[in-house]
C-alpha cells in the first residue's frame, strides 16, 4: 500500500477528485436513471424484466440514494454548500456510497448479460459493468486521497507539537 501512496502523492493535483467532469456526469446520470426507474416503475419488456418488481424497485432506490450521497459529498465544502466541511469528510460520503453504486451496477449488468438473446445486444449490456468499474476506480482514488490527506494532517500536527515543545 505504501507504493500506491507514494505514487498517488506524486501524481495528485490540487483539485478535488470528486469534482471532475466525468465523475459528476456519471453520478448525475445514475441519479437520473434511478429516479426515472423509481417513478416509472419496473421495465416490463427489457432484459432486466426477469428480475422481480421488488428487486428492480430496490435497485433503483439504492441508485438514487447512493448517487445523492455522492452529489452531496461533491458539493460539500464549496462556496455554496456546507462551506466549512473539510475535504476528508466530503470524500467519506462518496467512500460510503460508491460500493453501493458498484454493487447495483454489477447486478444490473449481470441481469442484462444473462438474459440478452444475442451478442450485439449484450455489448450494450456491458455499459453497466463498465460504469461500475469506473465507479470502483473512483472509490480507489478517494481512498488514496483520503490517506494522503490524513498523512499530511498527521505531519502538520507532529510539526506543531514539536514547535510547541521547543517553545515551552
Amino acid at each position: 500500500m505504501n507504493r500506491f501512496d507514494r505514487w498517488w502523492s506524486k501524481s495528485v493535483s490540487d483539485r478535488r477528485i470528486d469534482r471532475g467532469p466525468m465523475y459528476v456526469a456519471v453520478i448525475i446520470a445514475l441519479w437520473c436513471s434511478g429516479l426515472s426507474m423509481s417513478i416509472l416503475g419496473p421495465s416490463p419488456k427489457s432484459t432486466i424484466s426477469e428480475l422481480s418488481e421488488a428487486t428492480q424497485n430496490l435497485l433503483a432506490l439504492m441508485l438514487v440514494l447512493s448517487s445523492s450521497i455522492c452529489v452531496i459529498g461533491s458539493l460539500s465544502g464549496s462556496r455554496y454548500f456546507l462551506r466549512r466541511w473539510p475535504r476528508r469528510r466530503s470524500y467519506s460520503w462518496a467512500l460510503s456510497a460508491l460500493p453501493i453504486i458498484c454493487s447495483c451496477l454489477a447486478f444490473y449488468g449481470y441481469a442484462a448479460l444473462a438474459h440478452t438473446p444475442n451478442w450485439p445486444s449484450a455489448l450494450g449490456g456491458l455499459l453497466a459493468p463498465m460504469l461500475g468499474w469506473g465507479s470502483a476506480v473512483n472509490w480507489i482514488f478517494l481512498v488514496l486521497e483520503t490517506r494522503r490527506i490524513s498523512r499530511n494532517v498527521d505531519t502538520i500536527v507532529a510539526i506543531r507539537n514539536q514547535e510547541d515543545s521547543c517553545d515551552g
